[in-house]
C-alpha cells in the first residue's frame, strides 16, 4: 500500500521518520542540509499548507485527516487554516519526489536482480516488465504490469502481478540477496533479455487487439453522434433568417468544430501499435 511503500523508499534514502502517535501514518524529517524534500514540497504546496516545523506529518486515515481539517478550521480565526496532517496517497507531491529519487538508484538500461528462496524454484526467473501502449497524443492508455518467466532458460508463462505478488511474497517480505545471486546468474538474465521484450510485445499485441474490440465500436458510436449532432446544425442554418454570407461562415465554424470533435475522438480513444517495454526487475530463484 502507498504507506509501506512510502516508508521503503524513505529507508532507501536514509531519510528520518517515526510513527506517529494516535493515528496511523508517518512522521517524516525535513532537513534542507541532508536533503532537498522542504525545497520540493515548497514548490508544490501552497505557502499555507507547508508545515510550520520540520515534521511533515502524514496519515493514510482519510477520515481522520477529513476530521483534523475540520478542527483546524473550529481552532482558527482564518479562513485559510490547513491541518498539520496531510492525506498519504499517490497523488502527494511526496509521492512523485519519491519516485524521481529512487529511479536515480538505476542507470538507463539497469534494473535490479532480486533473490527469491521462497515461490521460485532455482531453475527459475522471471522479468517483471511494464508496458504501455499510448493514444494518438503520446498519453499511455493500456498501462500494464505483468511478469515473464523463463524455467531452465526457456519461456514457461506469462503471469499477472497478483499471482506474482502472491507466489513470491514481494508485498510482505524484505527480500535480501545475501550474496546469493551470482554473476553468472546475471548473465543468464541478460542473455533473455532479447526474449523477454520479444515476448512482452506477444503479450501487449493481444492487450492491443482487446482494447480495440472494446474501444473501436465505442469511436463509431461518438463520430455517429457528432455527425448527427452537426447535421441537425446545418438544418437550423439552412431554415434560419441568417443573411447568406453569415449563414455560410456559420456552417463554415461548424464544420470546423465537428471537425475538431472528431479528430479529439480518434486521438484520444484510438491507440497506435507501438509499446513502450521496460523491465522493472528480474527474480531469481535461490536456496533458502
Amino acid at each position: 500500500n502507498d504507506k509501506e511503500y512510502m516508508t521503503g523508499a524513505m529507508e532507501i534514502q536514509n531519510i528520518p521518520m517515526e510513527e506517529p502517535r494516535g493515528y496511523s501514518g508517518i512522521r517524516i524529517k525535513m532537513n534542507d542540509d541532508d536533503n532537498d524534500l522542504k525545497e520540493h514540497l515548497a514548490q508544490l504546496i501552497p505557502e499555507e499548507a507547508m508545515p510550520r516545523g520540520d515534521w511533515l506529518n502524514l496519515s493514510d486515515d482519510i477520515s481522520y485527516c477529513k476530521n483534523e481539517i475540520e478542527r483546524s478550521k473550529e481552532n482558527s480565526i482564518t479562513e485559510n487554516s490547513w491541518s498539520d496532517t496531510q492525506y498519504l496517497w499517490k497523488l502527494h507531491p511526496l509521492m512523485n519526489w519519491l519516485n524521481n529519487k529512487t529511479g536515480q538508484l538505476f542507470r538507463r538500461e539497469e534494473a535490479p536482480i532480486l533473490g527469491i528462496s521462497k515461490g521460485l524454484s532455482e531453475e527459475e526467473i522471471i522479468f517483471i516488465v511494464e508496458g504501455s501502449i499510448p493514444n494518438r497524443k503520446s498519453t499511455p492508455v493500456v498501462d500494464e504490469w505483468f511478469g515473464v518467466g523463463f524455467r531452465n532458460g526457456s519461456f514457461r508463462q506469462f503471469y499477472g502481478m497478483d499471482e506474482l505478488i502472491n507466489r513470491t511474497g514481494l508485498d510482505k517480505a524484505i527480500l535480501i540477496n545475501a550474496e546469493k545471486i551470482t554473476q553468472k546468474d546475471c548473465e543468464q538474465a541478460k542473455s533473455l533479455l532479447h526474449e523477454t521484450i520479444g515476448k512482452a510485445k506477444e503479450y501487449l499485441q493481444k492487450k492491443y487487439m482487446e482494447y480495440k474490440k472494446e474501444v473501436d465500436p465505442q469511436v463509431d458510436r461518438e463520430v455517429s453522434k457528432l455527425a448527427e449532432l452537426e447535421g441537425k446544425h446545418y438544418q437550423f442554418y439552412e431554415g434560419s433568417l441568417f443573411p447568406a454570407l453569415e449563414r455560410a461562415e456559420k456552417i463554415k465554424e461548424t464544420e470546423k468544430i465537428f471537425a475538431e470533435l472528431v479528430n479529439w475522438v480518434h486521438d484520444t480513444l484510438e491507440i497506435e501499435n507501438n509499446p513502450y517495454i521496460r523491465v522493472i526487475a528480474v527474480l531469481k530463484g535461490v536456496q533458502q
